[in-house]
């Protein structure tokens, strides 16, 4: 027996053990840390660095890079297009001084450099010279990716020639020569609608024409864009060959154009807020999402921070004020210590804590109802409903909708709270009441059709201020609408109710505040409101000008 024990023991040694291996840790849950509104302001994104720089140390890899974030959004942009036309104009001259590999490898970063700007025509104009600079350099050693960069080109600019001043004709008559072959390939129709309608589509980065539209191109896979104004989600479309139908395709302002790679990342969450959070954090391929964001009232700010499930649901909310004078990372630097530990020190203000149901917002004091109906000709078919306490410690309630004209058995602190009802045909209205500690408060709300203020803003030299954030208080309550100036420095505040308002509009250190009228004439002319050149700020005051602004 000992000969086999022996055996035996040898041949536990010698093969691999084939016991069930113990189950595998689970994966620890990757975080994202994305600015949530305001995506425009270059405030907004440096914001959502600080706190990422912040909060890094004490998640550690959990925590996804801005790169890691940026990437299903088609990753960070490295260059401007004016670096991309410089470093173009750097390779054509290593190529023309016969430094070919130099140039190759140059122009194939450019290539991928140049789809992480923002659609436009003098984008394309870049990337279609670069691609016919990379295909003749890459022509004497490589024919197939010389031919593949100039079809990408033919397929969607079927009549493009190369500059006779920059191409040899044998480089244009093989260029010639690959239009005739594709002009035979057979083609099938793509259609594309954007929402809102009109904004421009860019396919394999040439424009197209504007949306809705429906064209013929070769089978192929191509990435198509839509210009909402800033560079936004691409997406891969693969058209078939016929007979094959291909299904049509459809970009929405609220979903792709809500998303801003370069922002920090950021989202405009918009209306469905849970759905488009949902979206983004299985884009980013987290479990959960930090959102920060910004919000002023009067003479005070706030930085807030959200954690959201991969569900769109926020399980925590917290803010911290930014003091006059001290920069926000110490803000940002409190709620990051709240965000990785949730503790809270003395300076964070905890909105929402984990496990408090969705919509609930955790009550410095007793709690009350209130009900009501919507009143107007014609009566509304749904209307959004959000509340304003006065308590400065609390943040506004959620927008909730409500189909027919009536609402109920909305929980809200005890003390006086402003309801904004907007309706689902863009009518709108106000009421004050006064909420019970327990108990109901009915109340109406009557609408009537919505107001807009206009005006430009300029900076002390009186180059418009683009960018600047806007918030207008409705005085007397806490009613708030915020904007944001075009590139020209124009604004447009929307949906507001008759009454006197003070607008605080901020751009970088600089504040200014004015004071209007919104009455029975709309729209209410702001002027031309300048930034002060001494200080910080202003007191209110009229405006200056009679000037409507037009863009925004």
């Amino acid at each position: 027996m000992r000969p086999i024990r022996s055996m035996a023991a040898l041949l536990a040694c010698a093969l691999p053990s084939v016991a069930s291996p113990g189950p595998e840790a689970p994966k620890p849950t990757r975080a994202a840390v994305i600015a949530a509104g305001h995506c425009e302001t270059a405030a907004s994104a440096i914001s959502a660095r600080a706190f990422r720089a912040l909060l890094q140390p004490k998640l550690g890899p959990t925590l996804q890079s801005e790169a890691e974030t940026a990437r299903p959004l088609g990753g960070l942009s490295e260059r401007t297009l004016e670096e991309v036309s410089r470093a173009l104009t750097a390779a054509r001259t290593d190529f023309y001084a016969h430094h070919v590999d130099a140039a190759v490898s140059q122009l194939k970063a450019l290539a991928v450099d140049v789809t992480r700007l923002a659609p436009s025509h003098e984008r394309w104009k870049a990337e279609r010279e670069l691609l016919t600079l990379l295909a003749q350099a890459q022509l004497p050693s490589d024919g197939p990716a010389a031919e593949a960069a100039l079809v990408s080109i033919l397929r969607v600019e079927p009549t493009y020639q190369p500059d006779t001043g920059l191409y040899p004709p044998t480089f244009r008559k093989f260029v010639d020569g690959l239009r005739v072959r594709e002009a035979q390939v057979p083609t099938n129709r793509l259609d594309i609608a954007v929402v809102p309608a009109g904004a421009e589509v860019y396919l394999g980065g040439c424009p197209v024409g504007s949306a809705p539209l429906s064209h013929h191109f070769p089978a192929g896979d191509y990435r198509v864009e839509a210009d909402f104004g800033h560079r936004s989600l691409a997406r891969t479309v693969r058209i078939p060959a016929p007979p094959a139908l291909v299904a049509p395709v459809e970009f929405a302002s609220g979903v792709e154009g809500s998303l801003l790679p370069d922002g920090g990342p950021c989202v405009e969450p918009g209306v469905e807020r849970s759905a488009n959070l949902a979206r983004v954090a299985k884009l980013f391929g987290a479990g959960r999402l930090f959102t920060l964001q910004t919000e002023s009232s009067a003479n005070r700010r706030w930085v807030m921070v959200e954690e959201v499930d991969a569900t769109g649901t926020v399980l925590r909310q917290a803010r911290s004020a930014v003091a006059s004078g001290a920069p926000e990372t110490d803000a940002l630097g409190a709620l990051a210590e709240w965000a990785a530990t949730d503790h809270a020190g003395a300076s964070v203000e905890v909105l929402r804590r984990a496990g408090t149901p969705a919509g609930a917002v955790t009550p410095a004091k007793a709690q009350g109802q209130v009900s009501g109906r919507v009143l107007g000709q014609p009566p509304p078919n749904g209307f959004q409903l959000q509340t304003f306490p006065f308590n400065g410690q609390l943040p506004p309630g959620p927008p909730i909708h409500f189909a027919g004209d009536r609402f109920k058995a909305i929980d809200q602190p005890k003390g006086k709270t402003s309801v904004r009802v907007v309706t689902d045909d863009g009518r709108v209205g106000t009421a004050l009441i006064e909420v019970p500690a327990v108990g109901n408060v009915d109340t109406t709300v009557r609408v009537d059709k919505a107001c807009t203020a206009v005006g430009r803003v300029f900076n002390a030299p009186r180059q418009p201020a683009a960018g600047a954030h806007l918030v207008a208080q409705l005085l007397g309550t806490r009613l708030l609408q915020s904007g944001q100036t075009g590139p020209k420095g124009g604004f447009i505040l929307e949906q507001l109710t008759r009454g006197d308002y003070e607008v605080t509009i901020t751009l970088g250190e600089r504040r200014l505040v004015r004071r209007f009228s919104v009455g029975d004439s709309c729209p209410a002319m702001l002027g031309t409101l300048t930034f002060p050149e001494a200080t910080p700020t202003s007191t209110p005051s009229g405006t200056r000008g009679t000037e409507a602004a037009r863009d925004h």
